[in-house]
């Protein structure tokens, strides 16, 4: 009995024992799991903007050919040898027109000899014509004096037939006479107008002759700046060689193409559904390679048709600057305002892209944690976007380093200062 007690303690103290060293063994084993455990993630480093309410202006963009906005191709109106080219005229030259009364300034001219020896002839004829109406007139007032004269005479022979002292036969004649003086004024009537008429064909005749001479010269029809020459002294002009069927075809043959280089146009496509609110005088803007800042200008003209090739609405711009420094055909991009309006706006490099549907991650203020958010997106200027739905004013949205995050992870939101 005694012995199968002390066997008894014997594995107490033995199981005792194992279990100190288990527990041990156990307790060291947990400590070095732990220290092999990584440690807890560190909250991301994000940039972040906040959504705020601004103006946007929705623009339309487009591109089209700057064209001055008065331009006119000039020509000999008869045919010559050019003889003379203005004072300093060649391309790029500035021409002034009209001014208290007198011709614009000479561009060129043709020999005219042949117009100043028939406008000389004219205007001899014309004074030769006048000088035959009043021969006429002369002659019409001496067949009047003539048939006054006859006229008193009958009167004076009716009243001495009256009293039996002529004869039947000399009332008769004095009645002859005076039918003849009336029959003479009649022709010198006839005579006056047709003289008359004569001088209205040699006054037709005189201005024919100086028209011809006009159209033998270019002169400026007002302040402009010569964009084509294609003349020289020497060169024989025919007027029939001008070709009309083209802008392009009119620069290159007619003598002389003259722009006003104060105001240009610019016609732009816009699609169809993007016409709305499009009105005459609302703002745009042009822009040329290499220009810091843009030309102003407004809409001045929006096509009711739309246009037969392209199925698009043609937008006619007009610059609001004078002499704003385009050139005629230069290729230049447009902005058109559609619409300005206050919405909230992120920026643009916020949105992320998931089967064609914009989302942002926003950041909850209290725990620094993100969230996935559905957005409509709107107007797009430049570096910003209207978010239509899905954010409110005040929200953070992360703009860089949102690839990195998943919805639930903490951020860090830098400072804006030290972003930047």
């Amino acid at each position: 009995m005694k012995k199968l007690v002390v066997w008894i303690l014997a594995a107490c103290l033995v199981l005792t024992g194992a279990a100190w060293v288990a527990i041990a063994s156990w307790s060291g084993m947990e400590q070095r799991f732990e220290a092999l455990e990584p440690p807890a993630p560190s909250p991301t480093q994000v940039h972040w903007a906040e959504v705020e309410t601004q103006e946007m202006k929705d623009w339309i963009h487009g591109q089209g050919v700057a064209r001055a906005v008065r331009r006119r191709h000039l020509t000999f109106e008869v045919p010559g040898r050019v003889v003379e080219l203005g004072h300093a005229v060649r391309e790029g030259a500035r021409v002034s027109g009209p001014e208290d009364g007198q011709k614009g300034q000479l561009i060129a001219r043709l020999d005219d000899a042949d117009h100043i020896e028939a406008l000389r002839i004219a205007d001899t004829g014309l004074t030769q014509a006048e000088r035959n109406v009043d021969m006429a007139k002369a002659q019409l007032r001496q067949s009047q004096s003539t048939e006054k004269l006859w006229r008193t005479r009958l009167e004076r022979a009716q009243a001495l037939l009256d009293k039996k002292v002529i004869s039947q036969q000399k009332y008769d004649e004095a009645t002859a006479e005076l039918e003849v003086a009336i029959a003479n004024v009649a022709a010198s009537e006839a005579q006056v107008v047709a003289r008359e008429a004569g001088v209205l064909a040699a006054q037709n005749e005189v201005s024919r002759a100086r028209r011809n001479l006009e159209r033998a010269k270019i002169h400026a029809p007002w302040d402009g700046v010569i964009a084509r020459l294609n003349i020289r002294e020497g060169k024989y002009v025919l007027p029939e060689e001008m070709s009309s069927r083209s802008e392009a075809d009119m620069t290159a043959t007619f003598p002389v193409t003259l722009l006003d280089m104060s105001a240009f146009k610019i016609e732009v496509e816009v699609p169809m559904h993007r016409r709305n609110n499009l009105q005459e005088g609302s703002p745009a803007q042009i822009l040329r390679d290499g220009d810091v800042e843009p030309l102003t200008a407004h809409i001045h003209a929006v096509a009711p048709i739309l246009s037969p090739n392209s199925r698009t609405v043609r937008v006619t711009l007009r610059t609001d600057d004078n002499d704003p420094g385009l050139i005629d055909g230069e290729l230049v991009r447009a902005k058109i305002l559609r619409v300005a309006r206050q919405v909230p706006a992120i920026p643009v490099e916020a949105l992320l892209y998931h089967d064609n549907q914009a989302k942002v991650l926003i950041v909850d203020r209290d725990t620094r944690t993100v969230d996935e958010r559905l957005v409509s997106t709107g107007i797009r200027e430049d570096t910003m976007i209207e978010a239509v739905d899905g954010l409110q004013p005040g929200d953070v949205v992360v703009t860089k380093g949102r690839h990195r995050l998943l919805p639930g992870d903490q951020v860090e939101l830098l400072d804006p200062e030290a972003t930047q």
